[in-house]
């Protein structure tokens, strides 16, 4: 049986954390948190929390740790490719969080362009710093997540070492 390439390990490992990242939005978030998921695909209304305390950052998480591997996986085989997805989702996300602080948030909310409001996906730009809250946990939870698929990419290259040998 082939051995599954790096790339293969690291796209699974980040559809499946990105998945758990939904969940919190079906199950404990309300509906208003989260812009694509339709309201009919609440399941957790009225229901205790799923995921508890951690479901305050697990989408954070998430979202970090999957987009750091998909990178990773479409830059193979270069080098440097999990550096450069760690150290760029990092800041991207770092970037967004700190962004959300209410002394910046309202002066980038009204710097977006206002041909955003147009078109689907960036519509919700301008909310997303004003009605966003920063929290120190989501940036441990960033950097926790980008050291996780760090250390996932390392995995996926020793656990395929001599594939295709």
């Amino acid at each position: 049986m082939p051995r599954p390439r790096p790339e293969t390990i690291q796209v699974i490992f980040a559809v499946i954390v990105l998945a758990i990242g939904v969940l919190v939005y079906l199950l404990d978030r309300p509906s208003t948190s989260a812009y694509l998921v339709p309201d009919s695909w609440k399941l957790g209304n009225g229901l205790a929390p799923v995921f508890g305390l951690i479901g305050y950052q697990l989408p954070t998480f998430a979202h970090t740790f999957a987009f750091t591997l998909f990178t990773s996986a479409l830059l193979e085989p270069w080098r440097w490719s999990a550096a450069a997805a760690c150290a760029g989702w990092w800041a991207v996300g770092s970037l967004f969080e700190i962004a959300q602080r209410d002394a910046w948030a309202t002066a980038i909310a009204v710097r977006v362009p206002a041909w955003f409001a147009d078109w689907p996906l960036l519509d919700n730009v301008a909310d997303y710093f004003v009605i966003g809250q920063f929290d120190w946990l989501d940036l441990v939870s960033i950097g926790a997540a980008t050291l996780c698929a760090f250390a996932v990419i390392q995995l996926s290259h020793r656990c395929t070492a001599g594939a295709g040998q």
